[in-house]
């Protein structure tokens, strides 16, 4: 399947839409079962569903989340977004 940067930039998008909204299910549910978070870059990876649900309920739940991006780069299929 091929996807445009149009889909990869609206595939991003639905993170912090979900995390501005206070919706923890969808924001989890955009993570394989083997996913991970790497927040801070460089900290230890937060893997897993349990792991990602742990750092969402510690960094996410408890703020308003407002996301400005500036700068989305895209090659291939992925998308780093500075914000």
């Amino acid at each position: 399947m091929t996807f445009t940067r149009a889909d990869l930039l609206a595939t991003a998008e639905r993170s912090p839409a979900a995390a501005g909204a206070g919706d923890r299910k969808a924001w989890i549910g955009l993570f394989t079962s083997n996913g991970c978070v790497e927040d801070p870059v460089g900290s230890a990876p937060h893997r897993g569903v349990a792991a990602i649900g742990q750092f969402y309920d510690t960094f996410i739940g408890p703020r308003d989340i407002r996301f400005h991006p500036d700068v989305d780069i895209v090659v291939g299929q992925t998308v780093v977004r500075d914000g």
